[in-house]
């Protein structure tokens, strides 16, 4: 509705009202007809002077936001969340109760830090048709000395051994993490976790090994740290691929003195399993082969032979034929760990998750999004979420990456 002096009124919910001006051939938008006073309004270059280099920009100053407005979207949210929860719960046991209500309570919190201890968030869109990379990036930066600010630093620093044991050169597929929860959180979890391993172990038919198996799981849980990194590699010449994976476990030694006491039940014509074929620095590792066939599990890997690695803090395994990635791993230093990472090449991955492609479809599609040249180096894929004087979360992919999923998409319509 025009409210006079080229300025007009748009009603919008929580702000109730919105004023726009179209002038200087954009269009500008006030929670007051006075502040969009023509005499006030900043020429458009001379805001976009600084250019970021991005092609989106979107900025939210929450130090800015009046109170009243943020209780008001606190108050629309908690209730919109809560009310989802009761729906949610019906049918439920009690512990599936509690974990709900013990994450949407960790949700709520998480965003009532975020609007009172936020400063700013900004979400940018980048395009390069040099590079051919695309990538967003959200980053929320956080008042100095409040709790967010503390927790955001908290995040940065870390290393990872983990991370350090699944590193591959070109990977098909990598995702680590490296996080935990606050202190308050663990303790609200800790009797949550009690019972469901109590509830778990009285279900179990041999009550005594699901005890052992269970209570170190249960303590790693309850410690609330996150540190695992899982890689696909490959393929090799014959076209195999190969897993290492690696976590880490409080008192992982008591699942492999369960595994070496279990093992001799194991039926010959399933499994051959041998123990301490090697010491690597802290870490005893030991070797599996399947007997069963598996047509498609023999396809994709080319081997029956799992290797596990087991020190006192840290569990470790893969699928390969001589152990060599493993290996090579379980010597690794620890290293710098994100809280999230994680990649994949799309145009190798591709043939492993869509089956029901022949080969020649899946080169046709290739071609049609790489060309002449190979995709290796053009086919990524990636997401990472870093801490430290902000948090930030970054996707990039390449923009044939992009082309090869949406035609891949489209053929799958056909």
């Amino acid at each position: 509705e025009k409210v006079g002096d080229g300025i007009s009124k748009a009603a919008v919910p929580f702000l109730n009202e919105l004023f726009l001006r179209f002038t200087n051939g954009y269009l500008y938008i006030g929670r007051t007809a006075k502040d969009l006073d023509a005499k006030k309004l900043l020429a458009p270059m001379a805001f976009f002077a600084a250019d970021d280099g991005a092609v989106i920009s979107i900025a939210a100053r929450l130090d800015r936001i009046p109170a009243e407005v943020k209780t008001l979207f606190f108050g629309q949210f908690e209730h919109k969340v809560m009310e989802e929860q009761k729906k949610n719960q019906a049918g439920q046991d009690e512990i599936k109760k509690k974990v709900a209500a013990l994450t949407t309570d960790a949700g709520i919190g998480a965003v009532k830090m975020l609007l009172d201890d936020g400063k700013e968030l900004s979400l940018k869109a980048f395009a390069d048709p040099k590079s051919d990379d695309l990538r967003i990036e959200l980053t929320v930066t956080a008042k100095d000395g409040t709790a967010l600010s503390k927790t955001f630093s908290g995040l940065s620093g870390r290393t990872s051994l983990p991370a350090a044991i699944a590193a591959v050169k070109n990977p098909v597929a990598h995702l680590s993490s490296k996080a935990g929860l606050p202190e308050a959180l663990k303790k609200r979890f800790e009797p949550v976790i009690d019972q469901m391993v109590k509830d778990a172990i009285d279900k179990a038919g041999d009550r005594e090994a699901a005890r052992r198996v269970l209570e170190p799981l249960a303590a790693t849980a309850k410690a609330g740290n996150v540190d695992f990194a899982i890689t696909l590699a490959g393929p090799d010449a014959n076209k195999h691929y190969s897993v290492v994976a690696a976590a880490m476990i409080t008192d992982a030694r008591e699942l492999e003195k369960v595994a070496k006491a279990y093992a001799p039940m194991v039926p010959a014509n399933v499994a051959e399993i041998t123990f301490d074929v090697e010491k690597i620095g802290k870490f005893s590792l030991h070797k599996l082969v399947a007997k069963e066939d598996d047509a498609d599990f023999d396809k994709v890997f080319g081997t029956r032979t799992g290797w596990m690695a087991v020190s006192d803090d840290c569990i470790a395994v893969s699928i390969e034929p001589e152990g060599a990635l493993l290996k090579a791993g379980l010597k690794a230093s620890p290293a710098a760990a994100p809280v999230l990472d994680g990649e994949v090449a799309l145009a190798r991955l591709v043939p492993l998750v869509e089956k029901k492609l022949k080969p020649d479809e899946m080169q046709a599609l290739i071609k049609d999004s790489f060309g002449n040249s190979p995709p290796a180096g053009k086919d990524t894929i990636g997401l990472s979420i870093q801490g430290g004087r902000q948090l930030s979360v970054k996707f990039k992919m390449k923009g044939k990456a992009f082309r090869l999923a949406t035609m891949l998409d489209q053929f799958k319509l056909r």
